[in-house]
């Protein structure tokens, strides 16, 4: 995925920083991509299959471990089949990073502050982030998550975390309705 900046010279394509958090995406690693996509990114030696367990039943789930991550998982996706015009797929419809080497263009992800987020009006109320921004590398509201120290298996709505509460992860969604639609035409054989 490259960004396509202007000058008054010529058009350039840049990169994006290896470690972007930005809607649908953390660094290389999409909302949405297939398990297939995600062993093209990193070695399957740092991929492991776990059950989350998720409300009482089988979550099947993916732990990622990128190298020079001072936590054992950096990301943790969840698994589900995408099923498509004749071929079925594994994908991640939801990603959560654990790793404080993604941040947001302007610095938020793990280990900043609920003080901060809400300073820098990333946060609502109800602990969901992002802001209203046409900019691809602005998180939008709804699709990002922060998830506070103690309080990783609250309730949405519950009662606001103190302003030195740490971000411990970050969710990263889409509705899937919309993703299993983009999907398919991707990659449709």
């Amino acid at each position: 995925c490259c960004v396509l900046v202007a000058t008054s010279a010529a058009v350039l394509c840049q990169e994006p920083p290896p470690f972007l958090l930005r809607t649908g995406r953390a660094g290389q690693f999409s909302v949405g991509m297939t398990v297939e996509e995600l062993y093209g990114i990193v070695d399957r030696n740092d991929v492991s299959l776990v059950d989350l367990f998720g409300e009482g039943i089988f979550t099947p789930a993916v732990r990622v471990r990128v190298p020079g991550s001072d936590v054992s998982w950096s990301i943790v996706g969840q698994l589900d089949t995408l099923q498509c015009q004749g071929f079925r797929k594994w994908y991640l419809p939801r990603l959560e990073v654990r790793d404080s080497r993604f941040r947001t263009r302007d610095g938020m992800g793990v280990g900043s502050t609920f003080a901060e987020l809400r300073e820098r009006a990333w946060i609502t109320a109800d602990g969901h982030a992002g802001a209203r921004s046409n900019d691809p590398d602005t998180p939008a509201f709804g699709l990002v998550r922060f998830v506070f120290e103690g309080r990783e298996g609250e309730c949405e709505g519950c009662a606001r975390p103190p302003d030195e509460a740490r971000v411990v992860a970050v969710r990263l969604s889409e509705p899937i309705p919309r993703m299993r639609d983009r999907r398919c035409a991707e990659l449709r054989p």
